[in-house]
């Protein structure tokens, strides 16, 4: 996690939604990154100034690193919008993004995204490199003499060996590396096993251990709890000594370990067969690491005999019916023993619940325990036969620091069937109206556009607050926990001042 998103989410306030609990939030100017610098470094970078930062500061003649400040490393302007900056760099793996104006008010990572995470750059060697931001895409680039070279070696090793995936937590001094949550230490480096699917056996004393998976040798991509892009950390407490597996799919992001999943060999897995004859690959894979095994068919549309044959299981049989032609992925859930077959006749265009409005969801505002809530479901017309709602509850469990973090996989889950009520617009609309009997946490799961849309109209609506969403901060946790954390940022900024 980069500096930057460290410090944000040290100030910032919990938005969890209860059935009780109404969200809170706090200004961006109390949100900002707390930081410390001279007089002489702020009046070193103008109002208009693009500044580099990241790891490649200190490197670059600057005084620490993550300093948007700092005037070192201001980018010149080249013409037609563009800014760069030249300089040497050692060997090694380096993050950046560029930040105008001296502060993190107004910063831009990958994709020119505006406080987008940090752009990656590995160096096999010591380079002169070439750093372009464009002011017109908000995009940073990098060139080096020798770049597409050391870029065709690294695909060809990728191809070879997999992308880098690194077991990074407090398993790894356990496992041979210098040092705890490293995502730059290869002694961690899990291994590809073939369909995306990476693994590391480590042997451990007993105790609690928290762990994410890194990918490219640095924090700029690493996914955690629940497969989540910069989630929280996984937690594994080991009652005595063991060796443990652990697994990472990188299609899925999906995680795992041997504590409460097996892998199973070639020989153990689902086998795909049916009417539409022979596959050149029957075998259906783990890709989620749930025993929720898929295979991909390209088929005519039509009726097919469907069969899946595990070892040491009942011969699954079922029919089922091709809309249309193409590709169709056949999903066995080994555990419910069923087969679920996705032809792609769900528009996803079509497919709507707006928790904005009444027409969705009846009552709008938050309502006691035990009271009755209307949920409706939109999707085009006669493309879904059945529908159901499945209702999460978190189980609220610590998670290497990152206080009560709601882990839904770890919660309970209560399947609910929807009716179709009526239908117009080239819509169907299916209802159901559930009554959860506990507060709890339900619904939002990622701080998504919708998610902070959602909250400024809940503020404006029910408390009369004006609110924008980039005043917004989401944390993993409860309100409590945050705004601890939040107080003690402010004594950092006033410290700091």
């Amino acid at each position: 996690m980069s500096r930057e998103k460290y410090l944000r989410q040290a100030v910032s306030m919990s938005l969890a939604f209860g059935l009780l609990a109404a969200p809170v939030w706090m200004p961006a100017d109390l949100a900002a990154p707390v930081r410390s610098f001279s007089v002489a470094e702020a009046a070193a970078v103008g109002a208009a100034d693009v500044v580099l930062v990241g790891t490649v500061q200190s490197k670059l003649g600057a005084g620490t690193d993550w300093a948007p400040a700092d005037g070192a490393t201001i980018m010149q302007p080249v013409g037609n919008g563009k800014y760069q900056l030249k300089g040497k760099l050692p060997k090694g793996n380096y993050e950046f993004k560029v930040a105008i104006g001296g502060s993190w008010n107004e910063n831009y990572g990958a994709g020119g995204a505006r406080d987008g995470g940090n752009i990656s750059l590995k160096l096999a060697a010591e380079k002169e490199v070439t750093f372009t931001y464009d002011s017109l895409s908000h995009e940073t680039t990098v060139s080096y003499e020798g770049m597409e070279a050391d870029q065709a070696a690294a695909k060809k090793a990728e191809a070879a060996q997999g992308r880098v995936v690194v077991l990074a937590g407090t398993v790894q001094s356990k496992a041979g590396a210098q040092k705890d949550w490293d995502p730059g230490d290869m002694a961690t480096r899990m291994k590809p096993l073939g369909h995306d699917t990476y693994s590391l056996s480590v042997d451990l004393p007993a105790g609690t251990y928290y762990y994410k998976i890194a990918v490219g040798g640095s924090w700029a991509e690493n996914y955690g709890l629940g497969g989540n892009f910069d989630g929280a950390n996984v937690q594994l407490t080991l009652p005595k000594a063991q060796k443990v597996t652990f697994y990472y799919n990188d299609k899925t992001h999906a995680i795992a370990d041997s504590t409460s999943y097996k892998l199973l060999d070639a020989a153990s897995l689902p086998k795909l067969s049916g009417s539409f004859g022979a596959l050149k690959d029957d075998t259906m894979q783990d890709l989620q690491l749930a025993e929720f095994y898929q295979q991909t068919v390209e088929l005519k549309a039509g009726s097919y005999e469907v069969k899946v044959a595990q070892k040491g299981k009942k011969t699954l049989t079922q029919t089922v019916h091709i809309k249309k032609d193409g590709a169709v992925t056949f999903y066995y859930d080994s555990k419910e023993n069923r087969l679920i077959a996705d032809d792609g006749r769900i528009s996803e265009k079509q497919v709507m619940h707006d928790s904005w409005s009444k027409a969705y969801r009846v009552p709008f505002e938050a309502i006691k325990a035990g009271s009755p809530v209307t949920l409706r479901l939109a999707v085009g017309k006669d493309e879904v036969s059945n529908v159901k709602a499945v209702l999460y509850k978190a189980r609220i469990t610590a998670n290497g620091g990152d206080e009560y973090n709601p882990d839904f996989a770890a919660g309970t889950k209560e399947e609910y069937p929807l009716t179709l009520k009526e239908s117009h617009g080239g819509r169907d609309f299916w209802e159901v109206t559930l009554r959860p009997q506990e507060n709890g946490i339900y619904g939002f799961t990622l701080p998504d556009e919708t998610y902070l849309n959602a909250v400024c109209f809940w503020l404006r609506a029910y408390r009369g607050w004006d609110v924008s969403p980039e005043w917004i901060v989401p944390t993993l946790g409860t309100v409590m926990p945050a705004v601890s954390d939040a107080l003690a940022a402010l004594l950092l900024v006033a410290v700091c001042q």
